[in-house]
């Protein structure tokens, strides 16, 4: 099953609480499932994020199926564990663009690196001092969104 397929099956699956819908829409209209999990490490590729948050999702699966895991009390929910596992880098969404670095390919040749941070909208967005910028609606509101969902989950 292609990975894109597999995290929209267990997403929709999975995740039931209220606003799922949006979060889910807001995703595919974003670059997260073509986006790369890191700049020159794991997943530094198109696509890798979505496959880190996957694997992560079997990593964590894996391990709180264990017998310690119960003997601990440690039994979370299969929506706690797919929305902590699938959604942990979401911060990285629309992050990433592709830009030309010195990098040879396997014949020497220089080749285009498709995964290079866009530090100058980091640092726009980062500065006080350039209220001019606008700044939009991207993984800062998504974060907010996951913070008031915990909130809402927890009865707060």
């Amino acid at each position: 099953m292609p990975a894109k397929e597999r995290f929209l099956e267990i997403y929709n699956e999975k995740i039931t609480r209220e606003g799922a819908d949006k979060l889910l829409d807001f995703l595919q209209r974003s670059d997260f499932f073509t986006a790369p999990a890191s700049t020159r490490f794991h997943g530094s590729y198109e696509g890798g994020l979505l496959e880190h948050s996957l694997n992560v999702y079997d990593c964590l699966c894996d391990i709180v199926s264990r017998d310690k895991m119960k003997e601990y009390g440690c039994a979370p929910s299969e929506e706690t564990i797919a929305i902590v596992s699938l959604l942990h880098d979401i911060c990285k969404v629309n992050f990433y663009k592709e830009s030309q670095r010195n990098v040879k390919d396997e014949n020497g040749e220089y080749a285009t690196k498709a995964v290079s941070l866009d530090t100058a909208l980091v640092a726009a967005k980062a500065s006080p001092r350039k209220p001019s910028v606008q700044i939009p609606s991207r993984s800062s509101a998504v974060l907010i969104l996951l913070v008031a969902w915990r909130f809402t989950a927890i009865g707060r």
